[in-house]
């Protein structure tokens, strides 16, 4: 009888060592496939991040050589060379060099053209103000402003515009006639002091 319940027990105590061998067996075969498969996942990411530290590594390059492009652009712009203006050599006559008194003449007869286009310049936009004021005034038959003749002397223009009387009229069309007045006297004075400017350098210069 103890024989056999001494058998019984060791047949259990075998057959529990060789579950627990088992067990512990699939518990390792199970943390090493986990392993394996946590190993691959941390490959495929690291190969994702390469990959996309690659592509921006090229985005860089590309954007690095566009600049660099740019700017030897810019330098070349920066580095050409501006034009060579050539003087012509001075004449000489038999009192001597009269280079000075040519430049003179040549200064004056450049400040006379210059005024004679300022003026014209000026006169055009005298005639357009006229023009459009004429043209508002049209638009409304009650008023009655004298309109004063458009003059080429830049001197008469200044005083000429101090003589427009503007009567009692609406606010919009009022508006419209201060706002033509006043670019009219601001060109005419502008015109005033270049013309007194190119006077006074014609007398300075004679």
């Amino acid at each position: 009888m103890r024989e056999n319940i001494r058998q019984q027990l060791k047949d259990e105590s075998a057959a529990t060592e060789v579950h627990m061998e088992n067990r512990v067996r699939d518990m390792l075969q199970k943390a090493h496939e986990e392993r394996v498969i946590e190993s691959r996942r941390q490959m495929e990411a690291t190969r994702a991040v390469e990959g996309e530290l690659e592509r921006t590594r090229t985005e860089l390059n590309t954007e690095v050589r566009e600049l660099k492009a740019r700017l030897d652009k810019l330098e070349n712009k920066t580095n050409e060379k501006s034009p060579i203006i050539r003087v012509p050599p001075k004449r000489r006559t038999e009192r001597g060099d009269n280079t000075v008194p040519v430049l003179v003449k040549h200064m004056n007869d450049l400040a006379k053209e210059n005024k004679w286009s300022q003026d014209k310049r000026v006169g055009r936009m005298e005639q357009y103000v006229q023009a459009e004021l004429r043209r508002v005034l049209q638009l409304t038959p009650s008023l009655s402003v004298t309109i004063p003749p458009v003059s080429s002397d830049p001197v008469q223009l200044r005083s000429q515009q101090e003589q427009v009387p503007v009567p009692h009229h609406s606010t919009k069309v009022k508006r419209a006639i201060d706002q033509a007045q006043k670019a009219v006297k601001r060109r005419s004075e502008l015109a005033a002091r270049r013309y007194d400017a190119l006077h006074k350098n014609e007398t300075n210069g004679s």
